[in-house]
């Protein structure tokens, strides 16, 4: 019983780091895309 208890934490902790790591990438996603945006609305003015 024990070790099952164990491989769901761990489970859930994998879980979790990966979760916060799909919300890091969305995060500069959008700073990349705002870059871009910004850039390209300079060489059009």
């Amino acid at each position: 019983m024990e070790e099952s208890a164990n491989t769901a934490a761990e489970e859930q902790e994998l879980i979790d780091v990966l979760i916060a790591i799909s919300v890091v990438a969305r995060r500069l996603a959008r700073k990349l895309e705002n870059q871009k945006k910004e850039t390209n609305n300079e060489q059009n003015e």
